[in-house]
């Protein structure tokens, strides 16, 4: 399971048990460095996560079928509309808009939150609202490089799983993955 995706074993360990241990928090906060791979395994997770009655065949599974092809009803993902730009209370209020229906494939709904750490006052306190009553079929999947400019509310709502940097045999293989020249240099 995540195979595919380098280093991160303690946390990649934490949410294996988490799927066998079934559901028991509704919000996770991955944070750390940007580019080591804090989404990759945030939307692994999520297909692991929506396709739990399923989670070893994945040939037959429709939720893992839709999930590959990006049309998933149950994953809500929200994200700056550009590097740099603050997540708006509209994208948060568009969410929290979708948690008032219930899963239509999955047991659960995923809601993946990008770049949580440019939030203004008002969006954030409109995900915090989200996250004190949260609906059962929720899971939240927020992501943030800077934990320090999230309100310690929120930060009091999640269980934090820290990311870090690649070390070097894993950067040199995704490099060689994606056919870079002299990978061990770089």
């Amino acid at each position: 399971m995540w195979d595919n995706i380098k280093g991160h074993q303690q946390n990649k360990e934490f949410l294996r048990s988490l799927l066998q241990g079934g559901r028991s928090t509704p919000s996770l906060l991955f944070y750390g460095p940007e580019g080591v791979g804090k989404r990759l395994l945030a939307k692994a997770f999520a297909k692991s996560f929506l396709c739990l009655g399923n989670p070893l065949e994945t040939d037959n599974c429709r939720s893992c079928h839709a999930m590959d092809a990006g049309t998933h009803p149950d994953l809500v993902q929200v994200a700056q509309l550009a590097p740099g730009k603050e997540l708006l209370i509209e994208q948060i209020k568009d969410m929290a808009k979708q948690a008032a229906y219930a899963p239509t494939m999955s047991a659960h709904k995923v809601c993946i939150i990008d770049g949580a750490d440019f939030m203004k006052a008002p969006a954030a306190n409109s995900l915090l609202k989200l996250l004190e009553e949260p609906l059962e079929y929720w899971l939240f999947i927020i992501i943030a490089i800077d934990i320090n400019k999230l309100l310690p509310t929120i930060l009091s709502r999640v269980i934090q799983r820290r990311f870090t940097g690649l070390d070097d045999g894993d950067v040199a293989a995704i490099l060689a993955e994606h056919q870079v020249e002299h990978p061990e240099e770089l």
